[in-house]
């Protein structure tokens, strides 16, 4: 079996004012294969030390998350017996281009926008009425927040077709222990990932099975102590400088 020991991003020309960012992958025996992105760029503003492209450049932000896209799944490929030459490696990248690059709906955080855009015309199985509530609207906005906050902090990328019970698991540990979250906090945010990815699913994207292994949870009603505050204490909390997601939780 076939393992790479290195990835590698560089250009194979600068003479051009635009040009084609390159994968490298480089063989375990030696062999070197290459294969062109769908990324193009002015080669003045390329960081070849670092593999990146240069802030100052107006879409290195986008760019550069792609990047890191087609470098995590190419790590996250188990079979590597298919990748013997170039032909083969091309027609690796061919797939990961079209399913995360040209289409990046597969990423989670797209899925929770495109809930949140798409919240003024869902309509409500129970009463009939069209759009979400202002409230839940808030509620994905503030999951999206917490979702790029982790695959920023933990280095990784969620996708709705490849995620698995460990990835809810890390994300679970991560609020609760990490953030300090409590219980029902983390529960509701798992049960509005579960609801993201089934409407996913009814809008035709390939969504992993492992959705449905999803629960939310809270703490029994009788568990549930309610803590009150006095005018002092509240004044203190409004004075305090905290998280803007905690300013207002004294409400």
């Amino acid at each position: 079996m076939l393992d790479f020991i290195k990835i590698e991003f560089g250009l194979l020309s600068a003479q051009k004012r635009k040009v084609r960012i390159y994968i490298f992958l480089h063989l375990s025996k030696g062999k070197k294969l290459s294969c062109p992105l769908p990324l193009f760029i002015n080669p003045s503003f390329w960081q070849g030390k670092n593999e990146l492209v240069s802030p100052r450049y107006k879409e290195a932000e986008k760019i550069n998350e792609k990047l890191k896209i087609v470098r995590f799944q190419m790590q996250k490929i188990e079979d590597l017996d298919r990748i013997r030459d170039n032909k083969s490696f091309k027609l690796v990248i061919k797939n990961i281009s079209i399913n995360y690059l040209l289409n990046n709906n597969l990423r989670i955080i797209s899925a929770i926008k495109s809930q949140i855009k798409t919240a003024p015309y869902r309509k409500n199985r129970k009463t009939g009425s069209f759009g979400l509530r202002l409230n839940t609207i808030k509620r994905y906005s503030y999951l999206l927040k917490i979702v790029k906050e982790y695959e920023i902090e933990k280095d990784t990328l969620l996708f709705i077709d490849q995620f698995k019970i460990q990835d809810i698991d890390a994300f679970s540990s991560y609020l609760l222990h990490e953030k300090s979250y409590g219980v029902g906090t983390v529960g509701k945010q798992l049960g509005l990932i579960k609801t993201v990815l089934i409407r996913a699913k009814r809008d035709g994207y390939p969504v992993s099975s492992n959705y449905q292994l999803i629960d939310s949870f809270g703490l029994d009603k009788q568990k549930r102590i309610l803590q009150t505050l006095d005018l002092a204490e509240i004044e203190l909390i409004k004075k305090a400088s905290l998280p803007l997601h905690l300013k207002n939780s004294w409400k």
